[in-house]
């Protein structure tokens, strides 16, 4: 852990985006948003992980509240990662329509995968041939791969490059999560029965936005250029265009 409390992003211009990911449960949701630096390092911190009870709070809590560093500047969430499969697919496929450029459908591949993801365009609801108007694009990912990238960083000493900083107000309860899944002779995570790990998977999913948007290669921008942009109601980074949607 470091010395900020839950919701306060790292001040200093240290900060090339925040994106979020969400793990789908029938009955609640889980989140994590997380902020990752400038450059191929990637040092990242936790800013906020929870559990809400419904699609919209989610909304809420991701996309509608603010959260700022120090110095009172806002940083909004940039890209939902979110969990689709279950018995909630239809409501997923409806809730990131309804935050088109903002929020993308997950699903996990089986085994190793030769692409850390692919996409699919969904053109009907599962199990049905009622279509979705305009269609849906589900990113399948490697899960393996990203919580093989996940792991890395918890392992290295919070004072040293690329480390995955925690808030102050990181529970047990959170940490137990990380520490849940293992690596059997296959080199393949699993998950033995009973165990929760939903904020495991919502970070790895925050790993996958942040990925998806190649935060990793962003030049570095001044904070000014930040504020006024946020100002004028317009995403700094993609400058209104909706990256995931095709356009729609």
């Amino acid at each position: 852990k470091d010395d900020r409390p839950e919701g306060l992003v790292p001040s200093g211009n240290i900060i090339s985006g925040l994106v979020a990911g969400g793990d789908t449960q029938d009955d609640r949701l889980y989140y994590h948003i997380h902020a990752f630096g400038w450059g191929l390092e990637q040092e990242s911190w936790q800013i906020a992980s929870g559990m809400v009870g419904s699609l919209a709070a989610l909304k809420e809590v991701v996309f509608d509240r603010e959260y700022k560093d120090a110095d009172g500047l806002v940083y909004p969430v940039q890209l939902l990662v979110q969990d689709a499969m279950g018995h909630r697919t239809s409501d997923v496929y409806d809730f990131v329509r309804s935050l088109p450029g903002r929020a993308v459908p997950y699903k996990g591949a089986k085994g190793r995968r030769p692409r850390p993801y692919t996409t699919t365009k969904v053109d009907c609801y599962p199990g049905t041939s009622k279509p979705i108007p305009g269609g849906v694009i589900l990113y399948t990912c490697d899960s393996h791969h990203y919580k093989d990238q996940v792991a890395s960083k918890l392992a290295i000493n919070p004072q040293d490059p690329g480390a995955l900083h925690l808030h102050s107000d990181a529970t047990e309860e959170f940490a137990a999560h990380m520490c849940v899944e293992y690596v059997d002779e296959r080199g393949l995570w699993q998950q033995p029965k009973g165990k929760r790990q939903d904020w495991w998977d919502s970070l790895n999913y925050s790993f996958i936005a942040a990925d998806l948007l190649q935060l990793k290669f962003r030049k570095k921008i001044k904070r000014e250029i930040v504020r006024e942009k946020k100002e004028a109601s317009v995403n700094p980074y993609t400058g209104g265009r909706n990256l995931f949607g095709g356009g729609r």
